[in-house]
């Protein structure tokens, strides 16, 4: 048997600013938008599927990767998301964290910026 990550999905209270918060900051158009659903593909990225204690039991994280974090940041910044500052992980990358209008937690990882 074969199985591969197919999704991850995210309950939203309101889609249409949802839809709009992820355009914005990945540059992404959905491909899939209708009555209470927003679908961005990232066909060019593998995902990852984790278990561990990094985190509390019971939470959840969707992290990206990028070349640029500090395009990312600036993005950020241009569109007033408050995002924690570049931080170390644990595999030698730097990170920031923000919050989507529903409040999930998202991560951005990168081997480097310039403000780690």
């Amino acid at each position: 048997m074969n199985i591969r990550l197919h999704e991850i999905e995210l309950g939203s209270a309101d889609v249409a600013r949802s839809n709009a918060f992820y355009e914005a900051v990945f540059g992404r158009v959905a491909s899939v938008a209708g009555a209470g659903l927003a679908v961005f593909s990232f066909p060019e990225t593998p995902l990852d599927f984790n278990t561990s204690t990094h985190l509390p039991a019971g939470e959840l994280v969707v992290r990206f990767y990028t070349d640029d974090l500090d395009e990312v940041m600036d993005r950020l910044v241009s569109l007033h998301v408050r995002f924690s500052p570049p931080a170390p992980t644990h595999l030698d990358r730097v990170f920031i964290g923000f919050r989507d209008p529903d409040g999930y937690r998202l991560e951005v990882h990168a081997e480097r910026c310039r403000n780690a």
